[in-house]
């Protein structure tokens, strides 16, 4: 019981400290994030959370009476992603040379074809601040759905990882009474 616990704690605070070093932004969790970018579910899964925070912020520092390039900028640190994070200073220097944001945005090759058309669509109009704001509540709704998956996903994961230390310490100590038993036999 006593190594059991040891392994579960390990476990738990390994993944505490890498949680609270990631939303501290320390520079060795960056190689760790982009490889859960690479991973099916959980890059689909950090990406859309992302996306869902970029938008969120960029709605409303764009309503508020903040510059441009600074609304978009205190957007793409909100994101807390490093593709995201990554895009700062191409952002900034694009708004300098006077491109339009969504003709940005298609150019960094980050954000779904769904969101740029919306967004294009608002810009050109003159209401993004009512598409940001659908485009936020979309991507919270993605990024809740995808939660649940990840919820399913780590609950299976944490089921499989007890099942096997389980069968792992009952395999052992069998075969320690065994050991036990046959060494106790008169040769």
């Amino acid at each position: 019981l006593l190594i059991y616990l040891t392994i579960v704690g390990c476990c738990a605070t390994g993944i505490g400290l890498l949680i609270w070093a990631s939303r501290r932004g320390l520079l060795w969790t960056r190689p760790i994030q982009m490889f859960v970018d690479l991973l099916p579910i959980l890059g689909d899964i950090s990406r859309t959370l992302a996306l869902a925070r970029f938008t969120w912020a960029l709605s409303i520092t764009l309503r508020s009476s903040l510059d441009v390039r600074v609304a978009v900028d205190l957007a793409l640190q909100a994101a807390e992603h490093p593709a995201f994070t990554a895009l700062r200073r191409p952002v900034w220097a694009s708004i300098q040379a006077g491109h339009s944001l969504s003709r940005i945005f298609e150019g960094t090759g980050l954000f779904p074809v769904d969101w740029l058309d919306a967004f294009r669509v608002g810009e050109e109009s003159g209401k993004l601040d009512e598409v940001l704001e659908r485009l936020s509540r979309l991507c919270m709704e993605r990024a809740s759905r995808a939660m649940k998956v990840l919820s399913v996903v780590g609950a299976v994961l944490v089921t499989l990882l007890i099942a096997t230390l389980i069968i792992f310490m009952i395999f052992r100590l069998a075969m320690f009474y065994i050991g036990q038993i046959y060494s106790a036999i008169p040769q």
